[in-house]
């Protein structure tokens, strides 16, 4: 589930209807959650359902891109999070990595479990409160401007940046490297020496409106 090679969730060609169960130590509020989408367009979930543990669903619709997207949840009580796919931009390995967010109800004998959904009733029975420790650190992520003509071999900026395999790095494109004529070599897996925007471009990553890519 964590953002990393080989440790992203993904369904092995199953798209829609694949679905992941996410168990809870206890009964938690959510409150809110956090997607990473998979970085290939073929992989992306368009709109996934999330099911708790008192029987209420949630729908929500994701953009086709590889950036964190976040949403609010209507707050519900539950001991799980089931993740259905229900629509999806292309269908290869579809899955992504999720954060949710919430209060922990520490003591269950004061829950009132013919109110569900019930904050008020929670705090009034003096829940304790502690936020799900994130699975991706949002304010770890740095953002690098490339031009249109840089490459991971001629570009300073990335001298000074360990990459292997497993490591990610965020890379904003603009709009107009659509339309150079940079040189890229490769189809899906490119060379160090091609034009890193025209790659994304050409491996459809990113729309001509250009914008972020993750390598």
């Amino acid at each position: 589930m964590r953002d990393g090679f080989g440790t992203m969730w993904y369904s092995k060609g199953e798209g829609v209807g694949a679905w992941l169960q996410l168990l809870f130590k206890g009964l938690f509020i959510i409150t809110r959650f956090e997607v990473k989408p998979r970085r290939d367009g073929n992989e992306r979930n368009k709109v996934i359902q999330l099911e708790f543990s008192d029987g209420s669903k949630q729908l929500f619709t994701m953009l086709n891109t590889d950036s964190i997207q976040k949403f609010n949840v209507q707050q519900v009580e539950t001991t799980y999070v089931i993740v259905k796919i229900l629509q999806v931009y292309g269908t290869i390995n579809n899955g992504g990595s999720f954060n949710f967010f919430g209060v922990e109800c520490k003591n269950l004998s004061l829950v009132n479990k013919s109110s569900p959904g019930s904050t008020g009733l929670l705090r009034a029975a003096g829940v304790a409160s502690k936020e799900m420790p994130p699975l991706f650190i949002l304010e770890k992520e740095e953002v690098i401007n490339v031009s249109c003509k840089d490459t991971f071999v001629n570009a300073e900026k990335f001298k000074s940046i360990k990459m292997g395999r497993g490591s990610n790095i965020i890379i904003n494109c603009n709009s107009s490297c659509s339309l150079t004529p940079n040189i890229v070599y490769g189809t899906g897996l490119y060379t160090r020496d091609s034009a890193i925007c025209k790659a994304a471009f050409h491996d459809n990553k990113i729309t001509n409106a250009g914008g972020k890519v993750t390598y």
